[in-house]
């Protein structure tokens, strides 16, 4: 069972294809479980970024410096209320200790709105 120790902000850099935002998430850090060796779990969430209709993305997003990336995920909902499930993942894994990758193409008539999560561990 994990008892959160405290929460801060943090800031981090989204980069999707050719542009890049930086965003604000909040961080809940945990304690040790049964190792007596502190491993603190960081959840990161990006703002949301767009994706046009019938076009491929790139995104990507790093754990703080120190930090190593344990799992990522994303949400994704249409820009005018659009039900379409055109919408397909083509790759979502880490590119390296720190990073995350998701490629996304929106096969949808209408764009939409991609958001990114990570879990990182230090």
């Amino acid at each position: 069972m994990f008892t959160p120790l405290s929460r801060v902000a943090t800031s981090m850099l989204i980069a999707a294809s050719l542009f890049a935002t930086e965003v604000t998430a909040e961080t809940d850090v945990y304690g040790p479980v049964m190792t007596g060796v502190p491993t603190k779990f960081h959840y990161h969430r990006s703002g949301w970024v767009l994706l046009g209709s019938n076009q491929s993305g790139n995104l990507y997003y790093n754990c703080p410096t120190g930090h190593a990336v344990v799992s990522g995920g994303f949400r994704t909902r249409a820009v005018s209320g659009n039900s379409s499930d055109g919408f397909h993942v083509i790759h979502s894994y880490p590119t390296s200790n720190r990073q995350w990758h998701l490629r996304l193409r929106n096969k949808d008539d209408i764009a939409r709105d991609v958001l990114i999560h990570i879990v990182c561990a230090r």
